[in-house]
């Protein structure tokens, strides 16, 4: 029997009303029943209320509809560019920047370039993305070491590449 843990770094779930154990079990089930897990057929399948990842999810649909709309402010957040029409090949940044000063909120580029505490704030954020993506990549890594022994190799450069640009980064701020 696989063992499960939830990831530190990620989203906390409350432990009491899921546990790791239960959540891994549940979502291998969702996989062999449906041949695949999407985040739609995980929801379809923990709605029943005594489904064990039923206590997860937000069922209020008026707290959860309001939820999910904040989602989609964040992605039309990220997805808003200026565009620099004085740089020489017109490029493009991003609007806004999400800083983490009392609480995460997303301030103007130009802004937060302008402040030292928010621009390390910004930084710091990035620098953690970064972090993210190194593991992501690590882990996929030994995946491949354990599961394709004969091209795990290929993935050594980028983890590398990726540790070192994270190591530099995070010794700066």
């Amino acid at each position: 029997m696989k063992q499960y843990q939830f990831a530190k770094g990620f989203k906390e779930f409350d432990e009491d009303a899921v546990t790791a154990q239960v959540a891994g079990d549940e979502l291998e089930r969702i996989k062999a029943k449906r041949g695949h897990l999407d985040p739609q057929g995980i929801v379809h399948e923990a709605r029943p209320e005594d489904a064990p990842l039923h206590p997860v999810f937000q069922w209020d649909d008026a707290i959860a509809a309001e939820s999910y709309r904040c989602v989609q402010a964040r992605d039309l957040i990220k997805t808003v560019e200026v565009i620099q029409p004085e740089v020489a090949q017109r490029r493009s940044e991003p609007a806004y920047v999400n800083v983490n000063t009392k609480a995460p909120q997303y301030r103007p580029t130009a802004e937060v370039a302008k402040s030292p505490e928010l621009f390390e704030s910004a930084f710091r954020q990035a620098c953690e993305r970064l972090g993210a993506a190194a593991r992501a990549v690590e882990h996929l890594q030994e995946i491949a070491k354990r599961e394709r022994p004969k091209s795990y190799r290929e993935y050594g450069k980028a983890v590398y590449v990726l540790r070192q640009l994270h190591t530099m980064l995070s010794e700066r701020s």
